[in-house]
C-alpha cells in the first residue's frame, strides 16, 4: 500500500509539473532534469515545427549552460554553490601578467558578430555622458563619453549576469546592480543585489535576504535614498538601509517598477501578468484588476507628458490607465497587423513618450510605435534585434 502511495505521489507530482512552463520549473530547487525536460516535452507538444525551433533554442541553450552542474541525482547545483565554485576558479586563473590581442576571425557567416546582448540601461541622473549598461553574461558596463567607448566594470567578479541596474539619484557614486538573466527565466542564475559606492570601481554584495536570486528591476527613492525596492524571481523586496537588510513585501515572480512622474509615492509593480500598485512610497503593494490577462508576459512604461497614465504592454494586449492604475482599460486586443516576432516571453518592453501624450514604444523583436494611443502603429526597426529594454535619458530626453 506504501509504494502504490509513494508511486500514485510522484507520478501526481511529474504530472503537476509537466503543465508548468519549464522556464519556471528550472527556478525550482527541487526539480531535477528529467522532470524539466518532461515539462519543455509538454510544453512544445503538438506545436508547428516553426515555433518549436524558437522554444528548442533557448531550451538547449540553458541545457548546455546547465550541464555541467547537473548532480547525479538529476537536481542541479544551486547559485549560491555555483557562484563559490566559479569564484574560486577565477582567482586561480587572475595574474597580473599576460599581454592578450584579439586576432581573430573578425568575419562569420549567419552570424550577428560583436552585438552582447544588454538587458539593462541606467542613466547618471545630471551628466549625459554617464551611462551604465548591464549585459545578459558581460556585467555591467560604463562610458563616460556618451557611449563613443564602454569599460567593463565587473570582470572581476565570477557569474556577473545583470538585468537591472539603478543609480543613486542623490549621489550618483552609488549603482546598484540586480543579477542573474531576468530574460531568460533560468539559464544565468542570479547572486542578488550588489552595490557600489565609487562608481563602480568596487562592489559589494547586499543580498541578506535574496542572494540567489534572479533581480529583475531595482529603483531608488528619489525622497529617502536609503529606500530601495527590489523585483525579484521570488518576490518583492524593500530595503530601508541603503541593501544592508531587505524585507520581502509581496511573494510572486516580479518583473518591472516604475515611479509615477508626478508623484514618488505612487509605485507600479508588474508580474508577468498582474499588476500592483503601491501609494505610500513602497512600503505597501496592493493588486489592481485587469480587464485582460496579459500573456506570456507583462512591461509597464510611464510617461511624463501624461504623468497619471499607465501602459500594461504584452505581445497580444495593450491595456491603459489614466489614474494611476485605478481604472484600466483596453487600447488594443491581438497583434493589430504587427509582426512582433512570436518571442515575447523573452522580450517585452514598453516605454511613454515624456513629450507627448499618448504616445508609447512597445518593443518585441522589432520596435512600433503608435503616436494616437493605440488607433495606428508604425514599425521603427526592420532587424532581428530582441529588444529587452527601453528607456529615456532624463537629460537629453533621447530614447
Amino acid at each position: 500500500m506504501r509504494k502504490v502511495l509513494l508511486i500514485c505521489l510522484l507520478l501526481s507530482t511529474i504530472t503537476s509539473w509537466s503543465q508548468t512552463p519549464w522556464y519556471e520549473l528550472a527556478n525550482n530547487a527541487n526539480a531535477t532534469i528529467n522532470e524539466i525536460e518532461a515539462a519543455y516535452n509538454q510544453q512544445v507538444k503538438g506545436l508547428s515545427e516553426e515555433k518549436k525551433a524558437a522554444y528548442a533554442k533557448h531550451f538547449e541553450r540553458w541545457y548546455a549552460a546547465i550541464a555541467p552542474y547537473i548532480l547525479p541525482d538529476g537536481h542541479i547545483q544551486n547559485r549560491a554553490e555555483l557562484y563559490n565554485r566559479n569564484a574560486l576558479i577565477t582567482s586561480h586563473k587572475q595574474s597580473p601578467n599576460g599581454n592578450w590581442k584579439e586576432i581573430g576571425p573578425f568575419t562569420a557567416r549567419d552570424i550577428y558578430r560583436g552585438v552582447g546582448r544588454i538587458n539593462c540601461i541606467a542613466f547618471h541622473p545630471t551628466d549625459s555622458n554617464i551611462m551604465y549598461c548591464g549585459a545578459a553574461l558581460g556585467g555591467v558596463w560604463k562610458t563616460t563619453n556618451h557611449g563613443k567607448t564602454w569599460e567593463p566594470l565587473t570582470d572581476h567578479i565570477p557569474n556577473f549576469f545583470v538585468t537591472a541596474i539603478a543609480v543613486n539619484p542623490g549621489n550618483p557614486d552609488i549603482i546598484y546592480a540586480g543579477t542573474g538573466d531576468g530574460n531568460t527565466e533560468t539559464r544565468y542564475p542570479g547572486i542578488g543585489v550588489w552595490k557600489s559606492d565609487d562608481g563602480g570601481i568596487n562592489w559589494e554584495q547586499k543580498s541578506d535576504l535574496i542572494g540567489d536570486q534572479i533581480v529583475n528591476d531595482i529603483i531608488v527613492h528619489p525622497d529617502d535614498n536609503d529606500r530601495v525596492i527590489a523585483a525579484a524571481h521570488t518576490g518583492l523586496y524593500l530595503s530601508e538601509s541603503g541593501g544592508n537588510k531587505w524585507v520581502r513585501l509581496n511573494t510572486g515572480r516580479f518583473r518591472e517598477l516604475r515611479i509615477a512622474p508626478d508623484n514618488n509615492d505612487i509605485i507600479y509593480a508588474s508580474t508577468n501578468s498582474t499588476l500592483l500598485v503601491s501609494t505610500d512610497g513602497g512600503f505597501r503593494f496592493t493588486g489592481k484588476r485587469l480587464p485582460r490577462t496579459p500573456n506570456p508576459r507583462l512591461s509597464i512604461a510611464v510617461s511624463a507628458a501624461e504623468p497619471t497614465a499607465i501602459w500594461l504592454v504584452s505581445e497580444q494586449l495593450v491595456l491603459k490607465s489614466d489614474n494611476y492604475g485605478d481604472d484600466i482599460y483596453e487600447v488594443l486586443i491581438g497583434d493589430g497587423d504587427r509582426d512582433l516576432g512570436g518571442q515575447s516571453w523573452y522580450n517585452t518592453t514598453a516605454e511613454g513618450s515624456p513629450h507627448k501624450p499618448g504616445v508609447l514604444y512597445q518593443g518585441h523583436v522589432p520596435v512600433y510605435k503608435t503616436g494616437n494611443n493605440g488607433k495606428t502603429w508604425k514599425r521603427l526597426t526592420n532587424v532581428h534585434s530582441d529588444v529587452h529594454y527601453m528607456r529615456h535619458s532624463p537629460v537629453t530626453g533621447r530614447l
